[in-house]
């Protein structure tokens, strides 16, 4: 719990001292800040996660419409008074597989741009991770008063 305790203050004390987090007019958007700053990235690192997140994301856009639009022909399918059940299960298994690729293109994206982080960094990315594994059950403690 002290080491929990110990990197919420440490990512507060590093996000306020960053020269990031000081500059008058920010120019990217703030989870990219906050990211920056705690990750201690370069101008150049910066600039290769801006890049990164804007592939991603042309790469995830069409395969995102494709789940939507199939997700849509799903709902409307199964409002009719007796669906297809190949159709229904040809959208399901299509809706799977985009959902799924759209995940592996964002995994690699994001271990793409890892690999590019020093040590130092990549000990603060493993230690965001882990903070994402106890953060669901935090409210729960605060509730209770133990923290």
């Amino acid at each position: 719990m002290k080491t929990i305790r110990f990197a919420a203050v440490s990512l507060l004390v590093m996000i306020v001292h960053s020269p990031l987090a000081r500059a008058q007019e920010p120019q990217l958007p703030q989870p990219v800040m906050v990211a920056a700053s705690f990750l201690q990235l370069s101008e150049a690192q910066v600039h290769d996660l801006v890049a990164m997140i804007q592939s991603r994301d042309a790469a995830i856009a069409p395969i995102a419409q494709t789940v939507q639009a199939n997700q849509a022909a799903l709902a409307q399918l199964l409002e009719t008074e007796a669906p297809d059940p190949a159709k229904v299960g040809q959208l399901l298994i299509d809706i799977h597989n985009g959902e799924k690729h759209a995940a592996e293109l964002a995994q690699a994206a994001a271990a793409a741009f890892a690999n590019t982080l020093s040590i130092d960094q990549r000990q603060r990315m493993q230690l965001v991770i882990q903070a994402t594994q106890v953060a669901p059950v935090i409210p729960a403690f605060k509730a209770l008063g133990l923290i």
